[in-house]
């Protein structure tokens, strides 16, 4: 099996390094942004297949970052799964509306975290 190309935006360092050592494990590629800024100089340079997004960055939102990939779907057609602390239905209808694959309730279980990750690998390993 390919390696996914993976980008966790996320700026809590030990959610980060928990994050990354629990996909160390699923074969894949793993990059890290702790800003949007940064996550979105990634994307552009790395062309994540699959991109853990937090909501709740320090300069900017990530829903903003989540319509900058829906405008250009062509050209980052990646797999967005959303993380945050906000439990509001409004910021998850936003979310889907961009097109998140997921939507994950900080605190979240591990076991939750990795079945929605695993169903997105398998959902890019059979894309040509």
């Amino acid at each position: 099996m390919r390696p996914i190309r993976t980008l966790i935006i996320e700026d809590d360092p030990v959610l980060t390094d928990l994050l990354s050592s629990i996909l160390q494990k699923e074969n894949c590629n793993l990059q890290t942004a702790f800003s949007g800024k940064e996550g979105i100089e990634k994307i552009s340079s790395f062309k994540p297949e699959v991109i853990i997004l937090d909501i709740t960055l320090p300069d900017m939102s990530g829903l903003d970052i989540l319509k900058q990939l829906s405008e250009h779907k062509q050209e980052n057609p990646a797999s967005v799964l959303v993380m945050t602390v906000l439990t509001n239905k409004t910021y998850r209808e936003k979310a889907a509306d961009l097109g998140a694959k997921a939507y994950l309730t900080k605190p979240f279980k591990i076991q939750e975290f990795l079945s929605v990750v695993q169903n997105a690998f398998r959902q890019m390993r059979f894309q040509p």
